[in-house]
């Protein structure tokens, strides 16, 4: 009798210890999440930044041929006046013989304008290292001459660039399409991978690219596309433009 008594003590007091700790971590969640949302648009932008891993590279496939890495960066800038002046994401895919495509979607208040440029870029370049153990800074990097490229995702054309009469190998050029429409939702779906990519080394010759699912999108990065279109906002509207102001509020919604 006396040990039963004794199982049935020890039964309710871990029951108790179990409750406590449940409240507990209850209240501690429920403190982090608002703690979370008194922050401003821009304190998330560079927590969130800061959070961004070291090693963020993503493997396509063992069944696909050739063998890629991707990897997927914010692009966020911030002004003297520490102002979003630049917001957009940047891809880079790397296959097995060195060869290197990094594709920018992004929108930026230049200076001394008062509106929004969307822009694209796209780069190619053919890394060489001198030996097994060359520190990436220290490899030889050739530039490419790349025609063009396109992103199908879904069965629907994301975005495309073709390069036209550009001489330069980096090629860079101001879209009408606007980034920021709809939310962000070019970036977003940019920012999220999980596309096909045609790139054309040569005219008229793309070469399909893959591109996983960037498993290191959730939702805080989409918050950070939000926040990050919300300082967009504040920069234009300090350039004191009201008719510029009007029309880029417009395509924001």
């Amino acid at each position: 009798m006396a040990e039963i008594t004794k199982r049935i003590v020890l039964f309710l007091i871990s029951l108790v210890l179990i409750i406590l700790y449940l409240v507990s971590a209850t209240t501690s969640y429920a403190n982090n999440i608002e703690s979370y949302s008194l922050l401003s648009p821009k304190q998330m932008i560079k927590q969130e930044i800061a959070n961004v891993p070291e090693n963020s590279i993503i493997f396509n496939e063992a069944q696909e041929y050739p063998l890629r890495s991707f990897t997927f960066d914010p692009i966020i800038y911030f002004n003297e006046d520490d102002q979003v002046w630049i917001c957009g994401v940047e891809l880079a895919a790397l296959d097995y013989t060195g060869t290197k495509v990094i594709i920018s979607l992004y929108s930026a208040i230049f200076e001394d304008e008062k509106n929004i440029s969307h822009m694209i870029m796209l780069e190619g370049e053919h890394v060489a290292p001198d030996g097994p153990n060359t520190p990436y800074e220290d490899i030889e990097k050739i530039g490419l001459y790349l025609q063009g490229f396109e992103i199908i995702k879904k069965n629907d054309l994301l975005t495309k660039v073709i390069r036209e009469n550009r001489s330069s190998k980096k090629l860079k050029v101001e879209t009408d399409q606007n980034f920021l429409q709809a939310g962000g939702f070019v970036l977003k779906e940019f920012f999220a991978g999980d596309f096909d990519l045609n790139v054309e080394f040569l005219k008229n010759v793309p070469v399909h690219i893959p591109v996983p699912k960037n498993k290191h999108y959730n939702k805080q990065k989409s918050e950070l596309i939000d926040n990050c279109i919300v300082e967009l906002r504040q920069t234009i509207k300090s350039k004191g433009s009201k008719e510029v102001l009007k029309q880029e509020l417009a395509f924001l919604n």
